[in-house]
């Protein structure tokens, strides 16, 4: 998988759960949920989600 790749599904489930607390949130406490709050909870998301990825890093074949 290409950095690019990796960039753009990192970036996708950041928005993605980021939106989905931002929706707990509001059912909870009806109210928004506080700007860094969920950014906070967006970049929490990203560090495990950029680690599996890594997983998936092509690799050059061997010749």
């Amino acid at each position: 998988m290409s950095i690019w790749a990796r960039i753009a599904v990192t970036i996708v489930m950041m928005v993605l759960i980021s939106f989905l607390a931002g929706m707990l949130w509001s059912s909870l406490f009806s109210t928004e949920i506080p700007s860094y709050i969920s950014g906070f909870v967006g970049g929490i998301v990203a560090i495990p989600v950029w680690e599996i990825l890594e997983k998936f890093k092509a690799t050059p074949e061997k010749k």
